[in-house]
């Protein structure tokens, strides 16, 4: 085999590391950057209707919606009337609560106070549909009509035991449910 400078057959040992330091260098930043998952949780407009004794909310927003359909996701929506809540997962029943940390809308601080507050199931209460820019939930018959609130969040459980688990939130929204808006 004729040694040159340029190939890197010449010498199979620097080519190696050549090809290697460059596969690092285009791939380094894509390979970080899948290890720093922040998923993306916004509403843009939220929606109570009332069919008969039954209230429905429906959210319109931008969140990864690949992720959120997946069995064990982490994701969930809180809708809130003072400190009264109902919290969905699209995995599980509904739960609710009470709990002072949604009375002016929910800090990423404040979900494990949430998920400590969410002890009791309500049965009228859950998911109804999800698609990729919608969720639909039926509403908790307890209720009052008025003002409720509703946000996303999702708890990202780490790998290793001593990190702690990082919480995102969505901006909140407001909707009235059994009122009638006047025009």
């Amino acid at each position: 085999m004729e040694r040159t400078k340029s190939g890197i057959g010449a010498w199979p040992v620097a080519g190696w590391v050549r090809a290697t330091a460059l596969t690092l260098l285009v791939l380094g930043p894509t390979a970080a950057a899948a290890g720093d998952y922040n998923p993306h949780l916004a509403l843009a407009s939220a929606t109570a209707t009332t069919a008969g004794a039954r209230h429905i909310l429906e959210l319109a927003g931008t969140w990864e919606f690949d992720d959120l359909v997946q069995v064990d996701f982490p994701a969930a929506l809180v809708v809130s009337q003072g400190a009264s809540f109902v919290r969905y997962r699209l995995n599980d029943r509904a739960a609710t609560g009470s709990s002072e940390a949604v009375v002016d809308g929910l800090a990423s601080s404040e979900i494990d106070e949430l998920e400590a507050a969410a002890t009791g199931a309500d049965g009228g209460a859950r998911v109804l549909s999800v698609d990729a820019h919608r969720l639909k939930v039926s509403l908790p018959g307890w209720l009052e009509p008025g003002r409720i609130a509703a946000q996303l969040y999702v708890v990202l459980q780490h790998d290793l035991p001593d990190e702690h688990a990082t919480h995102f939130v969505s901006n909140r929204l407001e909707a009235l449910v059994g009122e009638e808006v006047a025009p």
